[in-house]
C-alpha cells in the first residue's frame, strides 16, 4: 500500500500578521487532503470496506456531469424552442388593452 506523505509548512514573513499565517496554514490543510485522511483512519477499515468506499468514489466522479450553460431566453426564443408557447401574430396578448397609452390618458383624464 502505497503511503502519501502530509508535509504542510507556511513561512511567516517578517511583519506578517500571525491570523494571516495561520490562515495560509489551514488552507494549506485543507488543500493537502489531511483532514479527510484523518477521519478515514480513525477506525480501522477492513478490506471490504476499502473496496466498499473505492467504489463509492469511483461511482461519485463518474457521476459528476460537466457543467453545461443556461441557453439565454433571447437565442431559445430565436431558435424556435418556445414557438409554441407565442401566440399567433393576430391574436395579442392577454391585458394588452390595460397597458396601451390611450388608456393611461383616460384614466388620468378621470382624477382630474
Amino acid at each position: 500500500m502505497k503511503e502519501k506523505s502530509f508535509m504542510c509548512q507556511v513561512v511567516v514573513n517578517e511583519g506578517e500578521p500571525p491570523e494571516s499565517a495561520l490562515r495560509r496554514f489551514r488552507r494549506a490543510v485543507m488543500s493537502s487532503g489531511v483532514i479527510p485522511e484523518v477521519r478515514r483512519r480513525r477506525y480501522f477499515e477492513n478490506t471490504q470496506d476499502i473496496k466498499k468506499r473505492k467504489d463509492k468514489e469511483l461511482r461519485r466522479r463518474r457521476g459528476r456531469k460537466p457543467f453545461k450553460p443556461q441557453q439565454s431566453m433571447a437565442s431559445a426564443m430565436s431558435s424556435g424552442r418556445f414557438s409554441d408557447t407565442m401566440p399567433p401574430a393576430g391574436l395579442s396578448a392577454p391585458f394588452a388593452e390595460l397597458f396601451t397609452p390611450d388608456a393611461e390618458e383616460e384614466e388620468g383624464s378621470n382624477e382630474k
